[in-house]
């Protein structure tokens, strides 16, 4: 009788690390994204809130700040209640680097307490600029990057 319980011990543990090797080794196959679906990056990116004027922070929409059309909000990590903490939003596009900073460009340029530094870098790839309201003592950061499968930007709006 031991012996049969010995077996069904091995058994049972065998099977234990079993299941935590095929766990790992599908972990490490697909980075802990779950993509039963076969979903690219863009997909994924696709899928979350699409950004429109009720999914941006109450502050941010506070200050009538440019909201890029069609984009899809993909991190809206820090949301404060004030600007000394500051906002930070991360948005994906399938536009280009280019196009998204044009429409950034000008969408500061109709706002009239808005000094908009043309960007410090620019290519096909990155893209990243600065606005700041000296008058209400803010700051607007902006970074388009280009990714494999979308195009991301990045923004921190905060007290300067």
């Amino acid at each position: 009788m031991k012996k049969d319980q010995n077996g069904f011990i091995t058994m049972v543990i065998a099977v234990l690390i079993a299941v935590v090797v095929a766990g790992g080794v599908y972990f490490m196959a697909t980075g802990g994204n779950d993509n039963s679906n076969n979903s690219s990056n863009e997909d994924s990116a696709a899928s979350s809130q699409t950004a429109s004027s009720e999914e941006y922070p109450a502050l941010y929409k506070q200050y009538n700040l440019p909201e890029y059309p069609g984009a899809t909000i993909t991190y809206g990590g820090r949301t404060a209640d004030n600007l000394a903490d500051g906002i930070s939003l991360t948005l994906s596009t399938v536009d280009d680097v280019q196009t998204v900073g044009a429409f950034y460009e000008s969408a500061f340029s109709s706002l009239p307490s808005w000094e908009y530094t043309p960007p410090n870098f620019t290519n096909d790839t990155l893209y990243g600029a600065t606005a700041v309201n000296n008058a209400e003592g803010l700051r607007y950061q902006l970074t388009v990057t280009k990714l494999p499968d979308y195009t991301q930007i990045s923004i921190s709006f905060l007290e300067s």
